[in-house]
């Protein structure tokens, strides 16, 4: 009798510092695996030929791989954004669009950076959120400035403002922060509303539209203005439990 052993295809994934390139994705053939704690990874029964790995925020890549039982090592470059902010006019001009993109090209830049959601609570193209509604304004048509991203290979970003919000706020004042002299909703020294961190039903408005960007194909989410108001009289500022240092941290993490 003969017994035949099966080719395995054992290696690690790094980065440029050597450290472990956890949740790598490795393919080979039809065979897949996902490097470990440890940046390892195991695929038996491979045959030869390229190997692909790919990981989030890191440029993929392919090496040739020989059936060798050696240890298979492999680096991958972290992808640096080098980026614009696209303004939602600019967005929602194709004419300062196409010219912005004619500037850009042949730059180091590969980044597009554009508003879901700006810093008054305005949603800046026509989402189909139902919590979002009465906050859209037509700023640009996102289906368009994705597309012509794409087409010259640009990677894109979103931008949500999160918890100062003038619109879901006043129109759900149980989730938002609380003037403690009035009652109603505190507002900050430009006269706008806040969700309350604390409160996990003000989370979902945000993390909604951050769904719809993914799946309208944005590349990127970036939240911003996580964290609690402090640009006003926070002497009148609430919330719906005691907040403290050790509080703020929690929730902001």
């Amino acid at each position: 009798g003969l017994q035949l052993d099966p080719l395995v295809l054992k290696g690690r994934v790094r980065d440029p510092q050597g450290s472990a390139g956890i949740g790598a994705a490795v393919k080979i053939g039809d065979r897949t695996a996902t490097t470990d704690e440890q940046g390892a990874f195991e695929l038996p029964a491979a045959i030869p030929g390229m190997v692909e790995v790919s990981r989030i925020a890191y440029l993929a890549t392919e090496a040739e791989w020989d059936g060798s039982p050696d240890r298979f090592e492999v680096t991958l470059e972290p992808f640096i954004v080098k980026g614009v902010r696209v303004y939602s006019p600019v967005a929602g001009s194709e004419s300062e669009f196409n010219a912005l993109l004619d500037m850009i090209d042949g730059t180091v830049i590969n980044t597009l950076v554009f508003d879901t959601k700006e810093e008054g609570g305005s949603v800046l193209y026509e989402s189909q959120v139902p919590e979002a509604q009465d906050a859209v304004i037509s700023g640009y048509d996102v289906e368009a400035v994705l597309a012509a991203a794409e087409e010259r290979g640009l990677y894109t970003i979103t931008r949500i403002v999160t918890f100062q919000d003038n619109y879901w706020g006043p129109a759900n004042p149980d989730h938002a922060a609380k003037n403690t002299t009035t009652g109603g909703v505190w507002t900050n020294n430009r006269g706008l509303a806040w969700l309350a961190p604390t409160d996990r039903d003000a989370w979902e408005s945000p993390l909604a539209l951050a769904i719809e960007a993914c799946h309208l194909g944005f590349d990127e989410i970036q939240f911003d203005y996580v964290r609690f108001p402090s640009d006003g009289d926070v002497s009148v500022l609430g919330y719906d439990i005691a907040v403290d240092a050790q509080v703020r941290a929690e929730t902001i993490a």
